[in-house]
């Protein structure tokens, strides 16, 4: 079914038919003077609707918030704002949440606002085509991990690029904005510096996943602790952690072995399960962490190394699905699973394994071996066989 029906959404009766007499000539458009009266009508009409315009100041709720719902429950339906441009603070928060496509400032410039509508459709239209091959190429990428195949790193970038570029855009929008306007006055202080910091953030995690997903030089191993490692890492997250009041609790069982590895990428290892933990979990979660030798039959044959966290995932999520490289283990678009992937990457070309379960409160344990002396480290051993593997639910 072809999605070429607006909701417009504002408090003011003259202004719903302002906006209807001015754009029904070229789509359908459906319109509402509340948020409670857009989510039905998302409810009914939501096959047809495939940009939701919302004024941000209405008496109930505001168009951000209604956004965000949007968001929730329609994640492929493209959402525009109509705010003033003095309301920079409601900009930055629909920045950060990453709860619009585009943003319309008033007062109205009818061919402006006409090219951003068409624009959004042509952004709807290609959503709804690169979801569609994304999810038979996901299928069919499933399906080689669960025969036990390499990861398909192509495919990791793909949808990375993707998610980079919409994440991106409503950054690139106001900045863009900004600049036409040439008025800063009313900025706030530090905002283009967090701004900056935003998408250096994204860009420095696609540089750590392309270079952990190719196996490091032979010449790069060496015997070492993973003690330091770890403790790098929690410095670097510490100050998120506080923020989400993240509790980490971390356990040393008995003396631990020195294994042969990278030492940055054991502490990329260690860093993206954190990462991986804090942008999953609500605040106030507590992750326990536990290191110990690994041993069978008498014999040390590596280090043993467990991050157990103790909030549920959906009940709809099964063991295998955490295979999937970019599983949601809730609604956070920031959850996808470049972090569990990074450390696979790692973990593999180290000869090691990585397992996950879901125990029987359906929150996860996630356990990786990491040998002493792994026998020949290379490009062609770390992709001969899948390391990364799930688990039936168990106590």
């Amino acid at each position: 079914m072809v999605r070429n029906g607006i909701l417009f959404v504002d408090d003011e009766a003259q202004t719903l038919k302002y906006f209807t007499k001015a754009f029904a000539h070229r789509f359908t458009i459906f319109s509402a003077g509340s948020t409670e009266g857009a989510l039905r009508l998302l409810e009914i009409h939501h096959e047809k609707i495939g940009v939701v315009v919302t004024d941000q100041r209405m008496p109930e709720s505001t168009g951000l918030d209604l956004l965000k719902i949007v968001r929730r429950q329609y994640p492929r339906t493209v959402r525009i704002l109509t705010t003033a441009y003095s309301e920079l603070d409601v900009l930055i928060d629909a920045i950060n949440t990453g709860a619009v496509y585009s943003f319309i400032t008033k007062p109205w410039q009818l061919e402006d606002v006409e090219r951003t509508l068409v624009s959004a459709f042509e952004h709807s239209e290609k959503e709804i085509r690169d979801h569609q091959l994304l999810e038979q190429k996901l299928d069919e990428f499933q399906a080689r991990l669960l025969e036990g195949h390499a990861y398909d790193i192509a495919l990791i970038a793909a949808k990375i690029g993707h998610y980079v570029h919409n994440a991106l855009c409503p950054v690139t929008l106001l900045i863009d904005e900004l600049l036409e306007k040439k008025d800063f006055a009313n900025l706030p202080e530090g905002f283009l510096a967090g701004v900056g910091a935003r998408i250096h953030e994204i860009s420095r995690m696609l540089k750590d996943l392309a270079h952990v997903s190719e196996p490091p030089a032979d010449a790069q191993f060496k015997p070492l602790d993973v003690l330091p490692a770890l403790d790098l890492a929690l410095s670097h997250a510490e100050t998120y952690r506080a923020e989400k009041r993240i509790r980490i609790e971390k356990e040393i069982l008995g003396e631990i072995p020195r294994i042969v590895g990278v030492p940055s990428q054991i502490e990329k290892l260690f860093r993206f399960m954190i990462s991986e933990e804090m942008v999953s979990l609500p605040p106030d979660s507590l992750v326990r962490l536990r290191l110990g030798a690994h041993t069978a039959d008498g014999e040390i044959l590596g280090v043993k190394i467990e991050f157990e966290d103790f909030a549920p995932v959906r009940s709809d999520i099964q063991a295998e699905s955490l295979l999937h490289p970019f599983n949601l283990r809730g609604t956070n678009p920031r959850e996808f699973g470049i972090f569990l992937a990074s450390s696979y990457f790692i973990t593999s070309h180290h000869g090691g394994s990585l397992t996950v379960r879901i125990k029987e409160d359906k929150s996860l344990l996630f356990t990786f071996l990491l040998p002493c002396e792994p026998d020949k480290i290379s490009a062609s051993n770390s992709r001969q066989a899948s390391r990364f593997r799930s688990s039936p639910q168990q106590s």
